[in-house]
């Protein structure tokens, strides 16, 4: 399959490739753990940047036989998109396994037995007392027990 990207357009691909390639391998402690089809997609993107004008965002380094993002570019991902997603998601997620642990800890197997309708009528005012705490508090009123 053949594109024609204008300049702007190959610019909003290079951003998705980059962030498809966080998003999927952020994790991955080794090369071997990334997910190849995307690390392979993203560098036939990487590859056409100096054809586009963008080669100072992903320029091709020698050593590592590769097209790397360059500091500039991954720090305009970071402020522009990542740091955002990151903190927004953190805050949903402890909310959500907060929401889970209460919901565990004052209900446990009697949930097994209830309807979607059931479970959602318990959870929810759980679920807004624990995002309202966070919003309000934060982190200050969460604590660990035992020894440190």
């Amino acid at each position: 399959m053949d594109m024609e990207l204008k300049p702007k357009e190959y610019l909003a691909l290079l951003k998705t490739a980059y962030l498809a390639d966080w998003l999927a391998n952020a994790h991955a402690e080794t090369a071997a753990d990334e997910n190849r089809e995307i690390v392979a997609i993203c560098r036939k993107v990487y590859a056409l940047a100096e054809s586009f004008g963008f080669g100072d965002l992903v320029p091709y380094d020698h050593g590592r036989d590769d097209f790397i993002p360059s500091r500039d570019f991954v720090e305009e991902m970071e402020s522009a998109f990542i740091a955002e997603h990151v903190d927004r998601n953190f805050w949903r997620e402890l909310a959500a396994r907060l929401t889970d642990r209460v919901m565990d800890e004052k209900f446990g197997a009697e949930m097994d037995g209830w309807s979607d309708e059931q479970y959602r009528k318990q959870r929810d005012p759980i679920e807004r007392k624990v995002e309202n705490e966070l919003r309000e508090n934060g982190l200050k009123n969460l604590f660990l027990l035992g020894e440190f």
